[in-house]
């Protein structure tokens, strides 16, 4: 079963919970090059079926994540989906010993238009307000700049570099008191 989530609105959006109506979406964002390029292993699913099994398994069979949870974000005006947005364990052994992560992917079409902010930014109060997360961390590409300036722009500060999956990777921190006094 799906993990029930709590819708969240943001101006343009509603995020919810992934849904069986959401997989072709899904593996669109997964296959871009862009997405592959900056996100998991590099490798895209090269088919629907294959990327329905990775979706099952990891969605449904294994209910990742434990914690906190995957929103898709849909468009409120036409109700496409165009992303999700998640909070995520971190892998440890990571600063603080393995916080809450921030997460966004986007469909291709829509980038550039503030919708990782946007989305980012409901779910960030989200984690801090309704789910006592403290603190909230992200990680991302070092070469993935547009990502960075999301994190930014959200509250989340850089704190140097951190081994990620075997990378060292531009770490970014937001404490629950930080995010307060903004």
């Amino acid at each position: 079963m799906l993990k029930q989530l709590p819708v969240l609105e943001s101006e343009r959006f509603l995020l919810r919970a992934q849904q069986h109506a959401d997989l072709q979406a899904g593996w669109e964002m997964a296959s871009d090059i862009t997405t592959r390029t900056f996100m998991g292993d590099g490798r895209g699913r090269p088919d629907m079926q294959e990327y329905l099994r990775w979706f099952l398994n990891g969605m449904e069979h294994d209910g990742w994540p434990q914690v906190g949870g995957i929103w898709m974000i849909e468009e409120k005006g036409t109700g496409s989906v165009i992303g999700w947005c998640g909070l995520f364990p971190m892998p440890a052994p990571m600063p603080d010993g393995g916080p809450i992560e921030i997460g966004y992917c986007l469909h291709p079409t829509v980038r550039g238009r503030g919708v990782a902010r946007e989305a980012a930014a409901r779910v960030l109060r989200h984690g801090f307000e309704d789910l006592n997360f403290d603190p909230i961390c992200a990680v991302t590409d070092p070469a993935n700049w547009r990502s960075q300036r999301v994190l930014e722009a959200i509250g989340l500060r850089r704190e140097g570099l951190a081994l990620y999956e075997g990378h060292w990777a531009p770490f970014f921190r937001l404490t629950k008191a930080a995010f307060e006094a903004e």
